[in-house]
């Protein structure tokens, strides 16, 4: 008898499971409650491989790179929608040693193919020093996918919307649980059920802006402490700030002014703000996400905390815990939810 998951929540992670699980021939549905908050539906999406304070990339970053671009690539066939784009991310330096820093780090086995040697200055942004390109990278239209998401699998009719209530009440019974050999838990920061009581994921409260400028822009990404991204010839996608343990979606308007005062010290033309977006990022103590299922009971499994590298990291995640469940291979230790159960800690 084949297999037949539950996937519960339509996030970024529930949507790259779903689509990952379809490719594979795995039978699902989703649950998913449209009223329950979901931080995917804010999220900037941008894909980037260098972490920026230190210039440093994972070990495993090729691998991560690899699954990203090939599963939303085929994304964007499969759904019939551009919403996965390849993109430079421009990196303004700080000062000059930042810059010999990344010199010396483009040339770096590991780093070469990620890293553009430094560049002259971009049209119309201000700066003190050169920039950097990171030359493997872009953004997702993640409100965008999300809405191609359910409406591609509303027409196959894997896809039902219930409310919480609704959700516990059919969990709680035991003719709907022997209906699915798995039911995996893709919820973000919304309710999961007591069972998974030892995981603690953090909220990362972050505001983005939709900012128009009043002439055309140069069609960069660009990082300059935050970043911004050209959604077309006038508007950029502003931010982030960084708030931990605020689980609030409240508009910061102080926090609002600090992220245009830092665009407009770089990007000296008339701006204004046209909308606020209040995100609040699934995220781990030890940053990285959590896949697998529960000891006792293997039936219920999770995928969460992607957190700020969710579109990078999501489609390898996805692929780690398909290749355990269906084949039983193993998850990497950093990333399996066997690291909270340790009887060690």
């Amino acid at each position: 008898m084949s297999e037949k998951w539950l996937i519960i929540g339509q996030g970024l992670a529930g949507s790259v499971l779903a689509l990952q699980c379809q490719h594979q021939g795995i039978e699902f549905e989703i649950w998913n409650d449209e009223t329950q908050y979901c931080s995917s539906k804010y999220a900037a999406g941008l894909w980037n491989p260098v972490s920026f304070k230190r210039i440093t990339a994972p070990e495993h970053i090729h691998d991560l790179l690899l699954h990203c671009t090939t599963f939303f690539e085929r994304c964007n066939e499969v759904l019939g929608v551009k919403s996965f784009h390849h993109s430079p991310i421009h990196r303004i330096f700080p000062d000059a040693q930042y810059g010999r820093d990344w010199d010396m780090k483009s040339i770096l086995t590991k780093y070469e193919n990620l890293l553009g040697v430094p560049e002259e200055k971009l049209p119309l942004w201000q700066q003190t020093f050169q920039s950097g390109s990171v030359l493997t990278s872009g953004w997702l239209n993640v409100p965008e996918f999300l809405e191609t998401t359910r409406k591609h699998f509303q027409k196959s009719q894997q896809y039902v919307n219930l409310g919480k209530h609704e959700i516990e009440k059919r969990l709680a019974d035991s003719e709907t649980n022997a209906s699915y050999n798995r039911i995996i838990f893709c919820t973000g920061l919304a309710a999961m059920p007591n069972a998974f009581e030892r995981i603690r994921i953090i909220p990362n409260k972050g505001h983005v802006l939709s900012v128009k400028a009043e002439q055309t822009i140069p069609q960069h990404i660009v990082h300059y402490g935050n970043f911004a991204i050209p959604t077309d010839d006038h508007r950029l996608r502003v931010g982030s700030s960084y708030e931990w343990e605020k689980s609030d979606t409240t508009v910061d308007d102080n926090i609002v002014e600090d992220l245009m005062k830092k665009l407009r010290e770089h990007l000296p033309i008339a701006l204004h703000v046209e909308s606020v977006q209040v995100g609040l990022r699934p995220t781990v103590i030890d940053r990285n996400p959590i896949i697998g299922t529960l000891p006792e009971q293997p039936q219920y499994g999770i995928f969460n905390g992607l957190g700020t590298k969710g579109v990078l990291q999501a489609p390898l995640m996805a692929h780690y815990l398909i290749a355990h469940l269906a084949e039983r291979a193993e998850i990497p230790k950093v990333f399996s939810i066997q690291r909270f159960y340790n009887t060690k800690n």
